[in-house]
């Protein structure tokens, strides 16, 4: 572990989780660069040992290049649908924006994909883009869901923001006094629209998953039908985190969102 080297000469008193001294920093490149591997995590401690000890690897000719630029854009075509070069290269971000021009430039010229239009934007598509649309069926317009911090529909937050209009933010890492919207905020999805925000805790004390909704995107209003869908969601997350129920407030925490103030 990086702290068994706490006789680092460079040692000094820290803060923060990314002042790293220089042992963690060596480490933390080795492993993500594949020579070294995580074999015993304890907790948020890193146990680093050789990958070929930790590892069971198995031989396999290397990937030409070329190959595995093509495998790393089309694959991320597939799952995002209609994509920019730049949000190919963002996908698995393991290449880089220009060897993601060069495939769309080939693919094009095979007729693999076409150009499209979205939101102002050139991009591209599957030339069979009409036949998977057509398979999708239409949004549950009265479903909500809360998206995780890194689900694929807002971990790119540009891609998110051009296409939906919903500007995210992950403020786990911002300083308290900075946050916008707080901690462990999921954005809310009904049908195809990002509408809003929740700040989400698990207060373990109490047993209570306390949701803090935030105000709704403009030109968002809430329905019964919606109020219903809200909590049957809500009450899906407390049964996924183990809490015994679940207490709902606006962002100021004086009242429920969806319910007039009491006189």
């Amino acid at each position: 572990m990086s702290r068994d080297f706490d006789d680092d000469p460079y040692d000094r008193e820290r803060g923060g989780w990314w002042d790293w001294k220089p042992a963690k920093a060596i480490f933390e490149h080795l492993w993500r660069t594949g020579t070294l591997a995580v074999s015993d995590p304890r907790g948020y401690r890193k146990v680093y040992d050789l990958a070929e000890r930790s590892i069971r690897l198995h031989a396999a000719p290397p990937m030409d290049r070329d190959a595995f630029v093509d495998w790393a854009c089309s694959t991320a075509l597939e799952r995002l649908g209609v994509a920019t070069p730049a949000e190919l290269a963002a996908f698995y971000r393991v290449v880089d924006v220009a060897d993601a021009r060069a495939w769309v430039r080939s693919r094009l010229q095979a007729g693999a994909v076409f150009p499209v239009e979205v939101e102002g934007r050139i991009a591209i598509a599957h030339s069979d883009v009409r036949r998977r649309l057509g398979r999708l069926g239409e949004p549950l317009q009265e479903r909500v869901r809360f998206l995780a911090p890194l689900d694929p529909l807002v971990r790119d937050r540009a891609r998110a923001e051009r296409l939906f209009g919903f500007h995210y933010r992950f403020e786990a890492f911002v300083p308290e006094a900075k946050r916008v919207y707080g901690y462990y905020v999921l954005p809310i999805l009904v049908g195809d629209r990002l509408v809003g925000r929740t700040d989400a805790k698990f207060d373990r004390a109490a047993d209570v998953l306390r949701l803090r909704v935030m105000p709704w995107e403009q030109g968002f209003s809430v329905t019964p039908a919606l109020r219903a869908a809200f909590e049957a969601a809500a009450d899906r997350l407390r049964q996924f985190v183990g809490a015994a129920r679940v207490d709902v407030t606006g962002k100021a925490g004086s009242r429920h969102p969806f319910r007039p103030p009491t006189r």
